[in-house]
């Protein structure tokens, strides 16, 4: 699929007419969405990182899974946020050693903060 995406093939495969599925960008903006809801709930103290409702784990959860879904793909701006939370620890458990990983594939690619 990703080859397609660089021929400039966006929305239905050329040859099946099937959809592809969405890109890196799409999956690491749909991510990131449902993470600054949580993040916003925190922050205006209606909950903490430690006791989040059910459903607003399984938003940092899905969030995670597609930040990983899109630096997998090798999005470094997804990388890159992987890497902050695992140094952070926020709504995942912290880990310098996953945060150093991350930050690296994303500098590998050139993204400047990662660096």
């Amino acid at each position: 699929m990703s080859e397609l995406r660089k021929f400039g093939v966006q929305q239905v495969c050329p040859l099946c007419r099937d959809p592809l599925p969405p890109g890196p960008e799409k999956v690491y903006e749909d991510a990131t969405r449902r993470y600054m809801l949580i993040s916003r709930l925190v922050d205006t103290g209606s909950a903490s990182w430690s006791t989040l409702p059910d459903w607003a784990r399984r938003e940092v959860d899905v969030a995670i899974a597609g930040w990983r879904d899109a630096a997998d793909q090798e999005y470094a701006e997804a990388q890159f946020s992987l890497g902050l939370m695992f140094m952070s620890g926020r709504g995942m458990a912290q880990s310098d050693e996953e945060a150093v990983q991350w930050f690296r594939k994303a500098a590998d690619q050139g993204f400047a903060t990662a660096q």
